[in-house]
């Protein structure tokens, strides 16, 4: 029986029995028993140097490590060399694939990758997360990660089409998050869908997406069960294509889009509509009508978001007492 699964009462009976000094070595061999660091989160720890990370790892790395998470300094609006402060190096990158041949999830948030290879990155990675990052154009040519499944790189600098032929080798791909890249356009779509067909979850938010685009992905990747296309350039026109075309879609989210109560109606009366299970169309000029065709059609809706629009809370009530699954309506400001 592990220590940890004793009631508090019963571990302070029997401390009461060692000295200071015993409870001190118990503390630490338990603080430094490796079965404790599965799971490493380093985010909130925002004061670091390169030497304190490595002083750090150095005792906690082992083959039990699946998962990593850590904050740099860098931030894409401020010009102070501070933000270029180095918290990884190739060389500690290696120490971590070499000592923990398991570790599966690697998030980066607010990295400057420049003096980093994506080389020396861990083959057993099956998540990356590198998020608000600082991009070297090409850094990801030279990863090697057979395994990987889930790839964010969301609100990272300089990501444009040019850099989706490095994403696309990752052919195994389930989800892959790149809100708020707003160089991708419906070129750099074209060669994700073509390339990236086993995709379950793609996110494009404020990318410059249009109809063009969706055309693509409706044509390329029929397994999508969740795709947001928020805060791009597309239309009604492009809402009836994807719902026609993705029989698997569970997730949807047009926000801060073109889309009207036309594009609604045709995403509800499709027959694959009815396996919506999170609809965003907030920021959009629907009106009253799009929720009478929402709570007619929509009978396993659970999640929606209706944020900033001009519906009335009587047509809100309405819909609601008819969808017996719909449990959160995100309703925000602007209802009237």
């Amino acid at each position: 029986m592990e220590i940890s699964s004793l009631p508090d009462v019963l571990v302070l009976k029997i401390f009461s029995y060692l000295s200071v000094k015993e409870v001190c070595r118990c503390w630490r061999r338990i603080a430094y028993d490796k079965t404790l660091w599965k799971d490493i989160d380093m985010t909130r720890f925002v004061s670091l140097d390169l030497r304190k990370v490595w002083k750090f790892y150095r005792s906690r790395l082992s083959d039990v490590l699946k998962s990593l998470k850590m904050v740099g300094y860098y931030n894409a609006k401020s010009g102070s060399e501070r933000q270029k402060k180095q918290l990884l190096s190739d060389a500690l990158l290696e120490e971590i694939s070499t000592a923990c041949p398991n570790i599966e999830e690697l998030q980066l948030h607010r990295f400057y990758l420049e003096k980093m290879s994506s080389s020396r990155l861990p083959r057993s990675l099956t998540h990356l997360k590198l998020r608000e990052c600082g991009w070297p154009l090409g850094w990801l040519n030279d990863a090697d990660l057979p395994n990987l499944r889930i790839l964010d790189l969301g609100k990272t600098t300089r990501i444009g089409d040019s850099e989706i032929s490095s994403i696309v080798k990752f052919t195994n791909l389930e989800e892959l998050n790149l809100e708020e890249l707003y160089r991708i356009s419906d070129l750099g779509v074209k060669e994700l869908a073509e390339n990236c067909t086993l995709l379950k979850v793609l996110k494009l938010t404020s990318a410059k997406v249009a109809d063009l685009g969706v055309h693509f992905i409706c044509r390329n990747m029929v397994s999508l069960r969740g795709l947001d296309l928020s805060y791009t350039l597309i239309s009604d026109s492009a809402v009836d294509d994807i719902i026609t075309s993705l029989p698997n879609l569970k997730s949807f989210g047009v926000a801060g889009t073109a889309v009207t109560d036309t594009g609604v109606k045709s995403l509800c009366y499709s027959k694959n509509g009815r396996n919506l299970v999170q609809l965003d169309i907030s920021a959009t000029k629907i009106t009253d009508d799009a929720l009478t065709y929402i709570a007619d059609k929509l009978i396993n809706l659970e999640d929606l978001n209706l944020a900033i629009t001009k519906v009335s809370r009587e047509a809100i009530n309405n819909m609601s007492t008819q969808l017996g699954k719909l449990s959160h309506v995100n309703l925000g400001r602007g209802v009237s």
